[in-house]
């Protein structure tokens, strides 16, 4: 289970909480789905649960809908991710799926205060504070929803937006973005073990200048999808490490795609895996351009 700061997403902290404490999430979370008007929505939802053993740790609960019966949504389902800091429910992913191709079609951030009322919701996987791209100076998220004490909306501040006082402290303990990923259930696991072209996930990563709320989960869904058309590419004898810089728009099409780095014993293999991923559409989703670097380790084939 882990935790995470402000400061580095990937640095494992716990919270002190008395030992040997109980914690009720179902509690922490009825109470959200009621303040969000979500009970009859999640009636029947399919509920996913990795608790920590320590109370002081983090824990997660996903739960996903049933097909939704009318109205703007209808047909799609509701997923929720919560995100606990030991008993308390910090944030919760929530959004709409499509089931049929399991396309986002909204999907937002809420981040809640230490008394369970809202502070927040942000666009996408976003923060109050995002990095400007330019100088990567933490500013305000313009796509957030502010909200007071008592959990009704409120005008975002001149300069800070949603951001409050905690939320400038680098030293702060949060819960990483990637925590809350929403994993549909009902999916069916792609198996690429045996092919000679592997995207390595731990690796890749999304750009700086990435302004978009398309999620990682779905870049490597489709990258994974595609993986034996790469595959198909490779050669004997020809093996190394290729990083492509992919820019995708709102829409799902590659607007380019280029070589940002490459070992390959080849490098006709590594512009015709370029022109392959040049050719994907990863469907619509979220909103804005992402930029990501997809890194493929390729092997010789057997």
């Amino acid at each position: 289970m882990k935790v995470f700061s402000i400061a580095a997403v990937a640095v494992l902290a716990t919270l002190s909480l008395a030992a040997g404490q109980k914690c009720n999430y179902d509690k922490a979370i009825l109470n959200f789905e009621k303040r969000m008007d979500m009970v009859g929505t999640m009636k029947g939802a399919k509920v996913t649960k990795d608790l920590a053993k320590d109370p002081s740790e983090s824990s997660r609960v996903q739960k996903y809908s049933k097909p939704i019966k009318s109205g703007q949504y209808m047909g799609l389902r509701q997923y929720a991710v919560y995100g606990f800091l030991g008993c308390e429910l910090h944030m919760v992913r929530m959004g709409k799926v499509n089931p049929k191709n399991n396309e986002i079609a909204a999907e937002a951030t809420v981040y809640l205060r230490e008394d369970g009322n809202l502070k927040a919701s942000c666009n996408g996987t976003g923060r109050v504070l995002r990095a400007n791209p330019f100088n990567m100076e933490m500013e305000p998220n313009p796509d957030c929803i502010c909200y007071d004490e008592n959990s009704l909306e409120k005008a975002p501040g001149r300069k800070t937006g949603c951001a409050e006082m905690d939320d400038f402290d680098k030293n702060r303990v949060t819960l990483s973005s990637d925590y809350l990923e929403f994993v549909n259930p009902e999916e069916k696991k792609i198996d690429n073990s045996g092919s000679s072209v592997q995207l390595d996930e731990k690796e890749s990563y999304f750009s700086d200048r990435s302004m978009g709320t398309r999620t990682q989960k779905n870049v490597f869904t489709t990258v994974k999808k595609n993986m034996k058309k790469l595959s198909a590419l490779s050669e004997e004898g020809v093996s190394g490490k290729l990083t492509l810089l992919v820019k995708i728009a709102q829409s799902g099409e590659v607007l380019s795609a280029m070589t940002a780095s490459s070992t390959l014993d080849d490098n006709s293999v590594g512009n015709r895996m370029k022109d392959e991923v040049s050719s994907w559409n990863f469907g619509k989703s979220g909103s804005g351009d992402v930029m990501v670097y997809l890194i493929f380790k390729v092997s010789s084939p057997k």
